[in-house]
């Protein structure tokens, strides 16, 4: 065996193993660790948030940063938790060395005691980066300097006819960014935060940062809205930029401007307003600089091509009127204002509707994973940015499935996905997306994207006029009706049954309380189960947890299978729906909202014959197909006891009994069950629970 096959084999039995020992457990670093633990505890299954919250088990840190005399925010936090372990990075090293989560006793840190810290030496808190400053001590800062724009109040030389700009540098944000700054000298300072006010007149709204945009409005001629947004993201450059194009008419006059803003994605950008003689000119202005900065011709951007090294054309939906918008935008105030009929519904119903279709929630849960609202607001997204987003995540998986992955490709194919859905990763380069761990991310940020998509779609198909209650509307455009269920019942007893026996011990950093549930009855899902078809088929209760905001997707179009476009790199037993038998397994998913609160689903799946897997396999589903299995199952180590099961009156296994050891093999990669079923037609949502995730008692 040669040397490099033998590198090979040993690289993808590392493979293998890595994603075991940290399953399940919650990291943070603190400022002062290596950012190269990050990779490290993914590769090894961990998940690591960027802040602390009550989830974390554990704070990897540095025995300076616990003498310090003021600690920061997140030691505090995790100091004050008895569950959070606040360990040095040598931990993460020896847990990789052994393959295994080690005991963490000897590397947890805590801050000294009054006796240590007389022989402390204080460490010198680390200052931000700022450019050295030309200015002696006590010299006035000079005010901000504001960026000019182009009006015909400038010099006589400003504008020819069909004009061209003045300024120098149209588009500074074509050269590497760290390079521009270390040109320009200056201090380098943060942009005060502008509140700014969308004035919409027509089918779109004028960029707020026109100056007096409240006296225009963009230009419409029939089905031609003369308004584009680009986008372009070259990791190689440190280039993530875009470029906003207007011709806009001055209201009440026959004044026509070609309005353009450039710069980086998050900031405000340079800009400047071109005034034209005539209408025809700044449409022909539009059209070369669309034609510029795209490659390709306004009249033919319904077939639209990505250039190399140009920008990208943001779709937009424009069958919004300006009372659908302020509805979306502004409907709790719009509630208040309008009188409007009492709802019919249950009070307990009217709450759990009104928590899934929340936009602030929505657009808070899509800031945490990065993406850009200000940029695409979630009421413009469409299904065509999912479908071309899952095609370019497609060809990020084909590319790292290769033996050697070539890193130019996989900047170039991030680069195209950052373009369609944006991010704003402010001064710092965006990663590129070279690893499994990051793509799966990404699965999950566009799934997520999905369902949202569906939400405002199902907000904006509303009538403008307010002839019922919202709250019921909303209810009604799900097609899926909603029984709140009474506390004594046994079925709520069994929920809560369920959930006290099954929450798993690894997962000690919250405690679950069914706050309510209800049954739950899709529209055409009861005579589409193939359970009720193959009656002698085993069918269990089994949890599934999402975001909160994914369940107006989830309701109303029920739990659906991943595209073909979607890469499989993403699911680890293949494109499938997946369940637990573990409460908590499936509430990890739920990531609770900050009053929280989380929602889940149980279940009713026909899992039939089960194909048991010890590992996880991406061509799980055609295996089962293979073997004339109904499912897969994932085999944890950590099971419900099955004798202790419970069936329903119609022969549904309730698996509720107390988590006992179940290894199968010493080898075996999963810590709890997971069944996987591939087609739709094998599950029926029988319960919906809203969640309370409490802090541990103890």
């Amino acid at each position: 065996m040669s040397l490099r096959r033998s590198a090979r084999i040993n690289a993808k039995a590392n493979q293998t193993k890595q994603g075991t020992f940290f399953q399940d457990l919650v990291f943070t670093l603190s400022p002062a660790t290596n950012i190269s633990v990050e990779n490290r505890i993914t590769n090894n299954g961990g998940k690591i948030q960027k802040t602390y919250t009550k989830k974390v088990n554990y704070l990897i840190a540095t025995k300076e940063e616990l003498a310090e005399n003021e600690l920061s925010t997140k030691i505090k936090n995790a100091l004050d938790n008895p569950e959070c372990k606040i360990v040095d990075e040598s931990y993460i090293t020896n847990c990789i060395k052994e393959n295994k989560l080690i005991d963490a006793e000897s590397y947890i840190l805590k801050p000294p005691s009054e006796e240590e810290k007389k022989t402390h030496t204080p460490v010198i808190p680390k200052r931000k980066y700022t450019r050295k400053s030309t200015k002696k001590d006590g010299e006035e800062k000079p005010t901000k300097r504001k960026r000019a724009t182009t009006s015909k109040n400038e010099s006589k030389g400003s504008t020819k006819e069909k004009g061209k700009k003045e300024v120098k540098e149209e588009d500074p944000m074509d050269v590497d960014d760290s390079k521009k700054k270390e040109e320009d000298g200056e201090e380098e300072e943060e942009e005060e935060e502008e509140i700014v006010k969308e004035i919409r007149k027509g089918r779109t709204v004028v960029d707020p940062n026109v100056p007096n945009s409240n006296d225009y409005h963009v230009l419409e001629e029939g089905d031609e809205i003369y308004d584009a947004i680009l986008n372009q993201t070259n990791i190689a450059n440190n280039n993530n930029k875009f470029y906003n194009l207007q011709v806009l008419k001055k209201d009440n006059s026959n004044q026509y401007c070609f309005w353009t803003r450039w710069g980086r994605v998050g900031e405000k950008g340079q800009s400047s307003l071109l005034n034209c003689s005539s209408k025809d000119i700044a449409i022909s202005n539009f059209k070369s600089k669309f034609k510029d900065k795209t490659g390709n011709n306004w009249s033919d951007r319904n077939n639209f091509v990505k250039k190399n090294k140009k920008y990208f054309l943001l779709e937009r939906d424009y069958g919004v009127t300006e009372e659908d918008e302020k509805r979306i935008k502004e409907k709790e105030k719009e509630i208040e204002q309008i009188d409007i009929p009492d709802s019919k519904l249950d009070e307990k119903v009217q709450d759990i509707i009104k928590l899934i279709f929340d936009i602030s929630l929505m657009e808070q849960q899509m800031s945490e994973i990065g993406y850009n609202a200000k940029k695409m607001p979630l009421g413009k997204l469409t299904k065509e940015h999912i479908k071309k987003s899952f095609a370019v995540l497609k060809k990020l998986d084909d590319e790292l499935n290769n033996k050697v992955p070539k890193p130019s490709v996989l900047s170039d194919l991030t680069s195209e996905f950052y373009t369609i859905i944006p991010h704003d990763f402010g001064r710092t380069r965006p990663p590129v997306i070279n690893t499994k761990v990051l793509l799966k991310k990404k699965i999950e940020m566009v799934e997520s994207l999905a369902d949202i998509q569906i939400a405002t779609t199902l907000l904006k198909n509303q009538k403008v006029e307010i002839t019922e209650n919202p709250i019921d509307m909303n209810y009604k455009s799900l097609h899926c009706d909603l029984t709140p269920l009474d506390h004594n019942s046994e079925e709520f007893e069994m929920i809560k049954t369920y959930v006290a026996n099954t929450h798993a011990k690894t997962h000690s950093w919250y405690e679950l309380e069914v706050g309510e549930a209800y049954i739950v009855d899709r529209e055409g899902e009861k005579e589409r189960f193939l359970g009720n078809k193959y009656p002698d088929k085993k069918r269990k209760l089994l949890w599934h947890g999402s975001r909160i905001t994914n369940f107006a997707g989830i309701l109303s179009q029920g739990l659906r299978i991943a595209p073909p476009e979607a890469p499989v790199t993403g699911y680890m037993f293949g494109k499938g729906v997946y369940f637990a038998d573990m409460v908590s397994k499936s509430a990890n998913y739920c990531c609770a909202s900050s009053n929280h609160l989380g929602l889940m689903l149980l279940c009713e799946v026909m899992t039939g014959e089960e194909n048991n897997l010890l590992y996880a396999d991406y061509n799980a589903g055609s295996l089962a197909k293979e073997n004339n299995k109904d499912c897969t199952k994932g085999c944890g180590r950590n099971a419900p006891d099955p004798t202790k099961s419970a069936y329903t009156k119609d022969g549904i296994e309730v698996p509720y009994g107390p988590a006992i050891d179940v290894t199968l093999d010493k080898d075996g990669s999963l810590l709890y069950n997971e069944y996987i079923v591939y087609d739709v037609a094998q599950i029926k949502m029988r319960y919906l629970i809203k969640m309370k995730f409490n802090k541990p008692k103890n």
